[in-house]
């Protein structure tokens, strides 16, 4: 078996920047927000085929094709006219409808978007919560362990004292190594929250890298399996 280690702890959070902020390093809002960004753009394109467009590699292929012989004449500045404009102008009623299948699409980005704060905002809630819980856990079992420990002390000083029997020493001791067993297990529960909590926020805080990558790595296979 292994050296026994102490408990990692995790490290605390950067104070700078809103909540808001942090939640925003998040892969999949990043994924949602840009999916609204490239939305909105298609509505710009399709928008744009209401205006004529003029080719450049269309006027330079027209004037090489007549540039033999009446390359300055009125007939062929009006074929480079013609062949470097492209305008959909009997086609506006196709052109409404990529506008409007364009803004649906952005629609529904946007919902994607809201519905995928929402789960994050539920995951954030939900993982310090539970690392609140299982850090006052950890500080009651501490207060639990030191006095414990003193009645321990007072047990042995008394069985020393012959005043009690070994029975009462050794139920100090139990009493003792059952709060400490506790709080091992919460300190351990409160890594791991620590950890789902660094997940519900997307990471990112480069001065706590190399030891939260120390935290998930004693963490259990499980846990390492889930983290990103």
């Amino acid at each position: 078996m292994s050296a026994d280690t102490p408990i990692p702890v995790a490290p605390g959070l950067s104070e700078n920047g809103t909540p808001a902020e942090m939640i925003r390093r998040r892969p999949d809002l990043i994924v949602a927000e840009r999916r609204i960004a490239a939305a909105s753009a298609r509505i710009g394109v399709a928008i744009a085929e209401y205006y004529p467009k003029f080719s450049l590699g269309g006027l330079l292929g027209s004037a090489t094709a007549i540039a033999s012989g009446n390359l300055f004449t009125g007939a062929a500045s009006q074929a480079m006219g013609v062949l470097g404009l492209r305008w959909r102008l009997f086609d506006f009623g196709r052109i409404d409808a990529q506008i409007a299948a364009a803004r649906g699409q952005e629609a529904e980005a946007l919902a994607a978007y809201r519905l995928a704060m929402l789960r994050a905002t539920e995951d954030v809630e939900n993982a310090f919560s539970a690392l609140v819980k299982r850090e006052a856990q950890v500080g009651i079992l501490a207060r639990g362990e030191s006095s414990f420990a003193r009645a321990r002390e007072n047990s042995v000083a008394a069985y020393n004292g012959g005043v009690v029997s070994l029975i009462e020493v050794l139920d100090a001791e139990s009493n003792l190594l059952q709060v400490r067993d506790a709080k091992a297990q919460a300190q351990t529960e409160a890594a791991r929250a620590a950890a789902a909590s660094f997940r519900a926020l997307g990471g990112g805080w480069d001065a706590a890298n190399a030891r939260s990558d120390r935290l998930y790595s004693d963490l259990s296979s499980t846990d390492r399996r889930k983290a990103p």
